[in-house]
């Protein structure tokens, strides 16, 4: 009887010194680790890293050997969550002055410190004009729906298309308000980005020019036909014109 109340003491105490051991190792390792900061899933999981990539344009407020102050335009999103982000530099020998206009992209959340702090992954000096679009989550199968229309002439979007953004000088304003406040005429205002893309195809029809660019994933279609068609249609990369297309 003796023996087996020893036994068991005996197991019950190399069992707890094997627990204390664990304990520590354990303890040991979550104090060593780096601190991580987690952004909230908008899917319901708090513990996924976000690793997105976000951009916004802004204008350089102060240069030094490590880092460039850059504030948001403001009608970007950053701009809500602070009015100055320090942006470290890479070793690439570019020279930043103050005024210039750059577009700043990016990947995860922002550090709310201020200046605010983000993981900057590209900084690209902005000259003259630049374009994109943006595509909803969802959307619906018209093949295109109308835009904006000036001097009897209607620009149309392709269904899966959400808005035509323009950025001149660093300011990022929708086709729509370029068109309607750049003091220039329409042609003038097309013309502008139609020199920025490749002219894949003219028409026989009267001279519908179509104009696409790959890394911008777009397609331009100014319609010139003999039936005196003078629309524009824009779509992404994809689209490929039909007949009917610039009788919209």
């Amino acid at each position: 009887m003796k023996k087996k109340i020893i036994g068991t003491m005996i197991m019950v105490l190399v069992v707890g010194l094997g627990a204390g051991v664990v304990y520590k190792i354990i303890e040991k390792d979550v104090t060593n680790r780096e601190t991580f900061d987690f952004k909230t899933d908008t899917k319901g999981s708090n513990d996924t890293i976000s690793l997105d990539e976000h951009s916004f344009y802004g204008k350089i407020l102060e240069v030094s050997s490590s880092n460039i102050i850059v504030e948001p335009n403001e009608n970007e999103e950053e701009r809500k969550t602070s009015d100055k982000f320090s942006i470290k530099l890479k070793n690439d020998n570019t020279t930043y002055k103050v005024g210039t206009n750059v577009k700043i992209t990016y990947v995860g959340g922002i550090n709310e410190s201020y200046p605010a702090q983000i993981g900057t992954t590209n900084i690209e000096i902005v000259e003259g004009i630049d374009f994109y679009i943006t595509k909803p989550v969802v959307h619906n199968s018209i093949r295109f729906k109308e835009y904006y229309t000036l001097d009897n002439r209607t620009i149309y979007l392709a269904g899966n298309l959400e808005e035509f953004y323009i950025v001149d000088s660093g300011s990022k304003m929708t086709l729509k308000y370029y068109i309607s406040n750049a003091n220039q005429t329409l042609n003038r205002s097309l013309e502008t980005i139609t020199n920025e893309l490749e002219l894949k195809d003219t028409l026989k029809d009267g001279g519908t020019k179509i104009y696409k660019s790959k890394d911008k994933d777009l397609t331009m279609i100014i319609c010139n036909t003999t039936e005196n068609d003078k629309n524009i249609l824009i779509g992404d990369y994809s689209v490929e014109y039909t007949e009917s297309d610039c009788k919209n």
